[in-house]
């Protein structure tokens, strides 16, 4: 496959001395839910309208961005995680609490498995996705936006300043300046 996009919602499996055991958990193992995602190949799909041009780290980012909208105000910090490229990785935080990672995956691992660009992947605690604000439903308005693009015919003798002017006036429902005539 040329371009991927891959996501995973499950549990990892992390060793803490302090995790008790359970109905579903072992003594000393940590089970967080992690969203984890994985994009490779061309950032866009191929189209004659765009040049083909390979997903980055950005690309990801706004990605994240755009998944963490109700969180709050994301900070991003450099990140020395393993398995990501040094210097093309970092960590997400959230209100001070480390969110994920983001990068490119390892040179070593890139070549280890024979591929041909290094994806871009990201691992998120999805249980601080959960706790972030909803969007709130607004009802679509009845009448739809209309756009116009209008093109005047005027003598040279009258100033982009007064046209702007009338047009305003006539915006905000005042009678016209006289200087648009029929």
């Amino acid at each position: 496959a040329k371009r991927l996009r891959l996501f995973e919602l499950g549990r990892v499996f992390e060793r803490d001395t302090e995790a008790l055991a359970g109905p579903l958990q072992l003594a000393g193992i940590r089970q967080p839910s992690r969203l984890a995602g994985l994009a490779y190949g061309s950032a866009r799909p191929l189209q004659w309208g765009q040049e083909e041009r390979r997903v980055d780290f950005f690309d990801i980012k706004g990605d994240v961005q755009a998944l963490c909208a109700g969180t709050g105000e994301l900070d991003w910090s450099p990140s020395s995680h393993p398995a990501l490229h040094p210097g093309r990785s970092a960590e997400v935080h959230v209100n001070g609490h480390v969110l994920g990672v983001v990068g490119e995956l390892h040179p070593l691992w890139v070549q280890r498995y024979n591929l041909q660009q290094a994806p871009v992947v990201f691992e998120l605690d999805a249980a601080m996705l959960q706790v972030q604000a909803m969007p709130a439903f607004q009802p679509i308005n009845r009448m739809p936006m209309v756009q116009r693009d209008l093109a005047f015919q005027v003598p040279v003798a009258i100033r982009y300043a007064d046209m702007d002017a009338a047009l305003q006036s006539a915006l905000r429902n005042e009678p016209l300046c006289g200087i648009i005539r029929s």
